[in-house]
């Protein structure tokens, strides 16, 4: 009304879970007047078109992350003992379970893993139980929230990225396209992850990770085990990441489509 440009940006449960309120999304119907919609993923863009937003233009900009040149792969696990990590929140649509429970089916074959869960949530007790319910929680380590610097830090002392996103159950949340597995990439590691929301557009399955079907420890457990098994592999997926990332998915990219659309 002012004659000042309005821009809407999504990033996942404002456009999953969040639209099965009736205000809410009649609150969206608004945005059709906007100069723009910015979303992190194609598949969210269909998911914007389908609420009906269509008059307003839609720009699928990604989420950027700084890569580290100077890293060409993942650096190898001490030892004989693979580290795989997990970094995010606890909840629903991060499937804590399905992660503990495909690292779980992994370790009765291959025994020399650890799993490092990074982050926090209300899912962090019903993790911790699992664990101690199936005699794996020497084998997990629960860090809870750590800084920044710290993530990085365990990312480069890990040899495989695992992340089990699902849609939630209960409120219908859902990722956009999670900023953790693209950092994962730029360090140079592997990823495994699921077919959900916008992973694919990221992760190449068979090239730089694994993708499975939401739910399917037993197929994600295996791709673990294939990648623990497969140094050389390893090396070769974290690679591509790295540059997949370089490509489509850096901080500056992202700088200089924002200021594109924006018109700046």
């Amino acid at each position: 009304k002012l004659g000042i440009p309005l821009w809407a940006h999504a990033h996942g449960n404002d456009v999953s879970g969040l639209i099965r309120q009736p205000d809410v999304l009649q609150a969206y119907s608004a945005l059709n007047g906007a100069a723009g919609v910015i979303v992190v993923s194609n598949t969210m863009r269909n998911t914007v078109l389908a609420l009906g937003m269509t008059a307003a233009p839609i720009h699928v900009i990604p989420c950027g992350v700084y890569s580290n040149d100077a890293r060409v792969e993942a650096i190898p696990s001490k030892g004989a003992c693979l580290r795989v990590t997990f970094v995010g929140r606890l909840i629903g649509k991060k499937s804590p379970i399905f992660l503990l429970d495909s690292f779980r089916r992994a370790l009765e074959k291959r025994s020399q893993m650890h799993l490092n869960v990074v982050g926090d949530g209300d899912l962090m007790a019903a993790a911790r139980h699992f664990a101690t319910l199936h005699n794996i929680e020497k084998d997990v380590i629960f860090h809870g929230s750590l800084p920044p610097e710290r993530i990085v830090e365990v990312l480069r002392e890990t040899g495989i990225y695992m992340q089990h996103s699902c849609i939630d159950p209960v409120t219908g949340d859902s990722e956009g396209l999670p900023v953790s597995i693209l950092e994962a990439m730029a360090e140079g590691l592997p990823v495994i992850a699921t077919h959900h929301a916008g992973i694919a557009e990221a992760v190449v399955d068979g090239a730089s990770g694994y993708l499975v079907q939401p739910g399917d420890t037993i197929g994600m457990a295996d791709c673990l085990i294939r990648l623990a098994d497969d140094a050389d592999l390893r090396s070769c997926f974290g690679r591509n990441g790295r540059e997949i990332v370089k490509a489509k998915f850096s901080w500056e990219m992202e700088k200089q489509k924002l200021l594109s659309v924006l018109g700046w």
